[in-house]
Order: C-alpha cells, then sequence, then structure tokens
C-alpha cells in the first residue's frame, strides 16, 4: 500500500505506540524459589533444563518435537533453559564457522520466544580453543537472535575474565558451605545471574551428601536459583529416579521434594539476606625473597581476589575482568559502606610495611585508605573524596621492625545517599621487609599429647628460608604450590631439601608430598625421601610407578613411613628431599606440582623413660 508522505507521518506514532502497548511484559527473573531438573521438566520445576543437539541439520520432525516441549511448558507457565550442544566441548578440533553453522541450525528450529534463556553446552574448558570458540559462539549470537547466553565452565574453574557471558550455570558437585560460598561469590561479583546445578542423585562424581544440603541453603542466602542433577546410577535416567524405589534414591528424591516445597512455600521476599553482605578472608602470609623483600599485588585480573580480604558489603562489588577492575558502589550494598579488611601475618619479624592504592572516583563517593598494627588503630589514614583518578599511599608503619609479626590494611568506600556513586579499583599494592632466622633448620618440639607437625602448604615463600635447592632457576612458586616443567636441550632437575632436629628422639615418623606428575605426556617424574646425612636416601618413593589418570598425571600421594625401617628409628636429626625431574628436554608446560609437605611423628621420649636400666653383673 502506497501512501502520501504526510499521511505515512501521520501513521507511524500511531503504530510505534500499538507495537510499544503490544510488546511483552519484562520476563521476570529466576529466584531461589524457582527449581528445575536436569535434562528435564516435572510437574514440581519451575523452568525447563532441556538438553538440543544439532551438528549439521535439524529435521522438521525434531523441530516439532523440541517446540511442542517448549510451548507445553510456556503455556504452564515454566520457563525454558535450553542447553545448546552443538560442538566438541573439550578438544574443539573442528573450525568455529562448522559450530556456527550448527548452532544457526538449531536456534533457528526454535521458537525463541518460549526460551529464558540459552547455555552453551555444558562443562566448558578454556583451554584448546575453548575460550575462542564460546566466545565466538556468544557474539555471533547476539548479533544475530534476542536470547541471552549463559556460559557453564567446569567445576572448579572460577568465570574467566575474558569470557563472555549474559549469565552463568555452576556445577560444584562436592562443594560444601564454606568453600563453595566462596566460590559461588566469585560468580556473584560479576553482576550476572547464577544458576547453581547441585547433585540429587547418588551417581559416581556427583555424590548426594552435606554439600548438597549446604548449597541450597547458601543459594538462597543469596538468592540463586537451583536446578538439580537427579539420575539412577545404571541408566542416567531423571525418570526412572523419579519412580524408583531403590532405597538410595528414595532418600534423595524424599530430601529434594522436601526442599522444593519449603522453596515454594518461602518464597524469595526478603532475599538476598542481610548475611550475603559479608564474608571473611584469610590471612595472608608474608615472607620476602632472599633479600626479604615481599609484595603483594593485586590488579584484578582474576576473582581470586575475594580470597584474602574480609568483606563487608559485598552485595556492592562488580568486577570486571576484561578491564581489571573492581567498582564499588555503597548504595547497592544497601548499607551505604563497603569495606576490604586484608590481614597480613609472618612466620618473620616485619619491618616497613605500606600501602599504596589506585583507581577512579566519581562524584558523591568517598574512598578511606589505612594501615593498622592491631586492626583498631588505622594510622595516617588517606581520604579521596573528589571525583577523578586517584592514588594513595598508607606511608611506611612504625616501629621499626614491628612488635607483633601481623598488620592490617583497610579499603573503605562510602557513599551518602547517591545511587551511582562509586570508586572503581585498579590496583592494590603493599610491601614490606621480613627478617627471617639465619639458620635452615626446623626445629620441632611435640605438644601435650606427645604429636610433633609440621605442615608446609606452599602460602608463601617461606619454604624458601629453611630449605636447600638446587635447581632453583627453574623451580616456580605460585601461592599454593611449587612446580618445574620440561626445559630444552637437556633434562631439567629440581631438588628440595629440608633440614629437621627434634627436641626428643621420634617415633611412627610419616612423610607424605602432596602432588602430581605426567610422566607419560611430559616426561615428568616426583621422588620423596628420607635420609640421615643429607646424601643418601634410605628410604624413597616416586609418581613413576604410581596410577596414572586419563591425562597422564599421577594419582595418589607420596608417602614415606617410617614404622617398618630399622635405620629410621628415634631419629633427632634428618633431612626430607623433594626431588622434582623432567627427562624431557624439551620446553613443556608445568609438568611437577607439589601442593604440600607434612610430617607427622610421636615422641619417643617416653618409651626412652620406660626402658629398665640393666642391673650390674654380679662378681
Amino acid at each position: 500500500m502506497n501512501l502520501p508522505p504526510h499521511l505515512f507521518a501521520l501513521l507511524v506514532p500511531l503504530l510505534w505506540s500499538a507495537a510499544v502497548a503490544a510488546a511483552p511484559p519484562p520476563v521476570k527473573p529466576l529466584t531461589s524459589s524457582d527449581v528445575g531438573v536436569y535434562g528435564t521438566l516435572f510437574s514440581f520445576c519451575d523452568f525447563s533444563v532441556y538438553k538440543f543437539a544439532c551438528s549439521g541439520t535439524v529435521d522438521a520432525k525434531t523441530a516439532a518435537l523440541w517446540n511442542r516441549r517448549l510451548h507445553e511448558a510456556a503455556g504452564r507457565g515454566k520457563k525454558n533453559l535450553v542447553l545448546v550442544n552443538t560442538f566438541d566441548r573439550i578438544k574443539h578440533t573442528r573450525p568455529l564457522k562448522e559450530y556456527v553453522h550448527n548452532t544457526d541450525a538449531l536456534l533457528s528450529a526454535l521458537d525463541l520466544k518460549t526460551v529464558y534463556a540459552i547455555c552453551l553446552a555444558e562443562e566448558n574448558v578454556p583451554w584448546n580453543n575453548g575460550l575462542q570458540v564460546l566466545n565466538g559462539l556468544y557474539d555471533h549470537i547476539h548479533k544475530r537472535y534476542s536470547v541471552p547466553v549463559y556460559q557453564w565452565l567446569s567445576n572448579p574453574l572460577p568465570p574467566h575474565p575474558s569470557l563472555r557471558a549474559d549469565g552463568w550455570i555452576i556445577d560444584p558437585y562436592g562443594l560444601q558451605r564454606d568453600r563453595f560460598r566462596r566460590y559461588l561469590q566469585k560468580y556473584l561479583v560479576t553482576g550476572k545471574p547464577i544458576i547453581d546445578c547441585i547433585s540429587a542423585s547418588p551417581y559416581p562424581g556427583a555424590p548426594f551428601d552435606q554439600s548438597a544440603r549446604d548449597q541450597v541453603t547458601i543459594c538462597r542466602e543469596f538468592n540463586v536459583p537451583m536446578f538439580f542433577f537427579c539420575v539412577d546410577q545404571r541408566w542416567g535416567s531423571p525418570d526412572l529416579w523419579l519412580r524408583s524405589e531403590a532405597p538410595d534414591l528414595t532418600e534423595a528424591r524424599s530430601w529434594l521434594l522436601g526442599v522444593v516445597s519449603k522453596l515454594h512455600r518461602e518464597g524469595a521476599a526478603g532475599l538476598p539476606l542481610l548475611s550475603a553482605n559479608y564474608s571473611t578472608g584469610r590471612p595472608t602470609e608474608v615472607a620476602g625473597d632472599l633479600e626479604g623483600n615481599y609484595a603483594y599485588e593485586q590488579d584484578f585480573a582474576t576473582s581470586a581476589f575475594l580470597d584474602d580480604p574480609t568483606i563487608r558489603g559485598f552485595q556492592g562489588l562488580r568486577w570486571n575482568g576484561a578491564d581489571k577492575t573492581l567498582t564499588c558502589i555503597p548504595v547497592a550494598a544497601g548499607i551505604g559502606r563497603i569495606e576490604l579488611q586484608y590481614h597480613f601475618t609472618s612466620p618473620f619479624r616485619i619491618a616497613q610495611p605500606r600501602a599504596r592504592l589506585a583507581g577512579r572516583l566519581t562524584a558523591g563517593a568517598e574512598v578511606r585508605f589505612g594501615i593498622s598494627p592491631n586492626g583498631h588503630a588505622w594510622r595516617n589514614e588517606k581520604i579521596q573524596d573528589t571525583a577523578g583518578e586517584f592514588e594513595l599511599d598508607t606511608g611506611t608503619l612504625g616501629p621499626d621492625p614491628l612488635p607483633d609479626r601481623e598488620f592490617w590494611v583497610r579499603i573503605t568506600v562510602v557513599s551518602a545517599n547517591a545511587s551511582d556513586a562509586k570508586a572503581i579499583l585498579s590496583s592494590l599494592e603493599v610491601k614490606c621487609q621480613t627478617l627471617p632466622p639465619p639458620e635452615r633448620v626446623i626445629r620441632l618440639k611435640p605438644d601435650k599429647n606427645g604429636h610433633i607437625t609440621f605442615d608446609e602448604p606452599f602460602s608463601s615463600r617461606k619454604f624458601l628460608h629453611f630449605t636447600d635447592i638446587e635447581g632453583a632457576e627453574t623451580l616456580e612458586w605460585k601461592r599454593g604450590s611449587i612446580s618445574t616443567h620440561g626445559v630444552a636441550g637437556r633434562g631439567n632437575r629440581v631438588s628440595v631439601r629440608w633440614h629437621f632436629v627434634m627436641e626428643h628422639p621420634v617415633k611412627n615418623l610419616v612423610i607424605t608430598a602432596k602432588g602430581k606428575a605426567n610422566g607419560p605426556n611430559l616426561g615428568a617424574e616426583n621422588t620423596a625421601g628420607i635420609s640421615i646425612d643429607g646424601k643418601d636416601l634410605l628410604l624413597r618413593v616416586s609418581s613413576g610407578k604410581q596410577e596414572k589418570g586419563r591425562t597422564g598425571w599421577s594419582r595418589g600421594d607420596l608417602v614415606l613411613d617410617t614404622k617398618n625401617q630399622p635405620g629410621l628409628q628415634k631419629l633427632r636429626e634428618f633431612y626430607v628431599h623433594l626431588i622434582l625431574v623432567n627427562r624431557s628436554g624439551v620446553r613443556t608446560g608445568t609438568s611437577n606440582i607439589v601442593q604440600t609437605v607434612q610430617l607427622r611423628a610421636e615422641s619417643a621420649a617416653a618409651d626412652s623413660a620406660k626402658t629398665p636400666t640393666p642391673e650390674p653383673a654380679k662378681p
């Protein structure tokens, strides 16, 4: 129909008004009172979790089946979450354009008006070109379709700073209360919606245990929706899970139905709870390099920044991994205040601690930055209350050295009432000197029960000051582990040796090294041993003969048990050796990892005291 220009101009506003009036209302987001079940839609569910796959084309019959399921769910007032399986999610061996073609074929077959969100498959990995595939599909879908795209990374991966997503799905099976809460926060701090998949099945690798109960409690605290993994062990069927009378399935089913009833009854009013604004950090162990220089540097490149500070006002934090920034919005926290407090402790004396904070401030917000020897008296607290870029420096905290082996650093962001007032933090730096003892000897005493323990979790570089190291140039430390790798043109050998001196002779000495080595693929082997002279190993155990996993990594700890070793009884002085070897002769990635070294023993002093003194020989 051809209309005169003046009539067309009059008609456009009317057409626009009609379109606006006919637009569907905003979709209500899922809450913790909404429940789903992986792979299906049961009558008690509030949303479906269907899995659709395509490796080329979708025939009309399949498309009709899929859409019938989606329409039936939508007709019952249920939302549809669709898992889209259109690519090899582990090896990513095919070209991206092939995965795009598969995804187009699948999404074009669906009535997307009935879909709440899609998720690109499940339990993905960012390596093997995975990040490029996931981002490539995300970008393509956003250009062509109007549907939110969720990402689901393999447990226990945190959100990848470069992975684009409109929301997240997580499935940290077996992760109990405190660890799950911290893991969940690393996704929550992105500010994007999250759905937690929880096991309600006695299924290998996805246990139904206390962790499931813990996760429900914490998801409700933060108002996070959940769906449940409900299958029988033999066939992996949700339908069999629902009707089976097997005792283990009956227990899981009864628990879940009780949970669903409670969640539906209580609703989501008043959530998240006030407690969702708070989390407890972990002390950061301070140990400098061989010259005593220590630096804690936080550039907010990953969500691991959440592990350290005690937080007040978590609901007002927004992390952007791509920009490497942490935005603090006090009003969004609901308490008008955000506080990050860091606690630094050391086995050594500490001297000259100071801290620097950089970022940007908007109008209406204020940043306070201080350092304290006791966590109460904040000396020389610096304040930034004008908008713009800032860099705050606490100055050096005295006396020198500190009387106690600890100090605190605090960041506080406040706003009276400006809803958009915020501080965008870009870096935190804390420096000090540590003064380690001169001798490289570890002296141990028994506790009141005669037990002797030593743990080296590699949480700092403390081990540098208590060990003798050969091959240190290829030894790598990061918080929680030491490691090494293959070197081009030669074998690589790193030796770390501890020297222990006991107050009394010991018995039942056991040394455990927790770690792994990849021998089949990377030519690596880990060895733990004990010597008396610091050279000749009287007892040793290696990863070479351990069972290997599917990817070639050894399984099991290296355990040195001296109970049946006559030459290693009632020792007062000995050495523990950790040897990381790579024989490949080529440059490899990390091939040897050790997370902890533990010593357990008992004092033998009482045994010596009970030994009767022999009577003198009669003439």
